[in-house]
This record gives C-alpha cells, sequence and structure tokens, in this order.
C-alpha cells in the first residue's frame, strides 16, 4: 500500500479553511468600518483573504489602514472569541507594495 492524497482528498480537507476564511470575509466586508470605506470610495476591492482600500494622501493612509485593521480583526464566537490577526501593507501604486 502507498498513502497518497488524491484531488478529492485535498479538496475535502480544505473544505473548512476555505469555509472559514470565506465566512471572516463575508463578515469583514459587512462591518461598520468596511461600509465607512465603501460609502467614502476607498474600499474598492476583495481579493481572496485581502480587503484592498485607496488613500488620498499620507494622513488618510493611516485611517484607511486603521479601518482596513479594524474590519479584519474582530472576535470570532466560534473560535471562543478569538480574534486573528492581520498584517497591514501600503504602497504608493500595486506594483510597490509587496
Amino acid at each position: 500500500w502507498r498513502w497518497e492524497y488524491t484531488e478529492e482528498a485535498k479538496i475535502a480537507m480544505t473544505t473548512l479553511q476555505q469555509s472559514s476564511a470565506a465566512i471572516l470575509m463575508r463578515r469583514a466586508l459587512a462591518s461598520k468600518e468596511a461600509e465607512e470605506l465603501a460609502n467614502s470610495s476607498r474600499l474598492f476591492l476583495t481579493i481572496h483573504d485581502e480587503l484592498i482600500a485607496r488613500a488620498v494622501d499620507d494622513g488618510d493612509a493611516e485611517r484607511v489602514s486603521e479601518q482596513l485593521r479594524l474590519a479584519m480583526e474582530f472576535p470570532v464566537a466560534e473560535q471562543g472569541g478569538r480574534v486573528f490577526r492581520t498584517a497591514g501593507k501600503q504602497g504608493r501604486n500595486w506594483a510597490g507594495v509587496d
């Protein structure tokens, strides 16, 4: 016998993590902070597990970054109130953000 993961097995093993990430993103997008960013035309994109927003200047960038952090970091009741920490990135254009 040789143990080998099939594509179906890989899908089965990642389903819970993918569903959990999707739920967290939906809650982040439904947050008061994300709504404020969207209403001010700052929040404009979500990619996988990221929210992307733009700022008009350096001062605004700090406020936007904090709003994104607050939208993404919240107690998850199903995880005993655990808060998943995020890492924010800033750049003058997308090519400069890594």
